[in-house]
């Protein structure tokens, strides 16, 4: 008796764990994206993804880090990648996957083809996604064949292009991707 009275003393005296867990979604402070601007127009970044309970919100037009009530194009949790717009969000934005095509070339956004986010995301649902996963490795490998135009419904357009899943470490979901401003379709 003794004993079971110890132990539950023991117990009511433990730290409460949603002091350290945003169970709300929130993401602790701390630096999400990394961007590096290139000369060509094209920014390198890489955003940390990592948190499974938690959504990474960016806005394009900034090159930021946002809170899901601002403005925001895309959001990261692990492997996935959704739009705001569709089943995503409120927003209005649409992706188009170009494939085929040079991403470095790609100066103007095109026309057609574009869709919001349904039961799977357009990044990854449509023709496979963003990845492939290798079974061998037990690995996220980027489908190099394709890349993204993202409309977000207010005259910006941009393409992005996913690099890695993995940082130089071997870290997962700290994605690097590519991308850059478009001019609007003819």
């Amino acid at each position: 008796m003794k004993r079971c009275l110890l132990m539950l003393l023991l117990a009511a005296c433990a730290p409460d764990l949603r002091d350290d867990f945003p169970f709300d979604g929130a993401l602790p402070a701390g630096n999400y994206l990394e961007n590096q601007a290139e000369a060509d127009g094209v920014t390198y970044s890489t955003i940390d993804a990592t948190h499974k309970d938690s959504f990474v919100y960016v806005d394009l037009d900034t090159a930021g880090v946002v809170t899901v009530a601002d403005g925001w194009e895309l959001s990261f949790q692990r492997f996935k990648i959704s739009a705001n717009g569709g089943s995503s969000g409120p927003g209005t934005v649409r992706v188009a996957l170009v494939k085929g095509e040079d991403f470095g070339s790609a100066t103007r956004a095109p026309k057609d083809g574009y869709l919001q986010d349904g039961t799977d995301t357009v990044f990854n649902g449509i023709e496979g996604g963003w990845y492939t996963y290798d079974l061998g490795k037990h690995k996220l490998v980027t489908n190099d064949d394709r890349f993204y135009v993202i409309d977000n419904g207010e005259g910006g357009y941009w393409k992005l292009r996913m690099k890695s899943y993995y940082d130089d470490q071997g870290t997962a979901a700290r994605m690097t991707f590519w991308w850059a401003k478009l001019l609007p379709p003819n």
